[in-house]
């Protein structure tokens, strides 16, 4: 009887034992998984920081560009509304900066900054500005 009780305490040492086998490896199976998930993060952040350092250092350069040429220019979308103007633009339209003029149609535009009588019907600011 007393062997059978020691057999039984061995049983439940051993189960026990597997039971914190089975954790640690678990844990360190998590603990290697999580790792690696935060190392993919970390290299993605910085690959992220790295392409928008770019495109904001092409975007200076762009506009450095668009601001120092002599010809006026400006873009729209297929709505007429304007997306983008550069400084020669800016200045033909009677406005101290180019944002004043981003996201307003030809109409909005010259209408609030009182250029309307330049202006022919149908005649946009686009040409207008090519006209000086």
């Amino acid at each position: 009887s007393d062997q059978l009780i020691e057999g039984i305490d061995s049983i439940s040492h051993l189960q026990t034992y597997k039971g914190w086998f089975f954790v640690l490896v678990t844990a360190a199976l998590l603990y290697i998984l999580i790792n690696r998930l935060f190392s993919q993060v970390v290299k993605h952040n910085r690959e992220l920081t790295s392409a928008q350092k770019e495109l904001h250092e092409n975007k200076e350069l762009l506009n450095y560009i668009l601001d120092n040429i002599p010809q006026s220019i400006f873009w729209k979308d297929v709505n007429s509304v304007y997306l983008g103007v550069n400084k020669v633009f800016a200045d033909l339209a009677g406005v101290k900066s180019p944002e004043e003029i981003i996201g307003k149609t030809d109409k909005k535009a010259l209408i609030e900054h009182g250029k309307p009588r330049r202006m022919h019907v149908g005649e946009d600011l686009g040409r207008f500005a090519r006209i000086f």
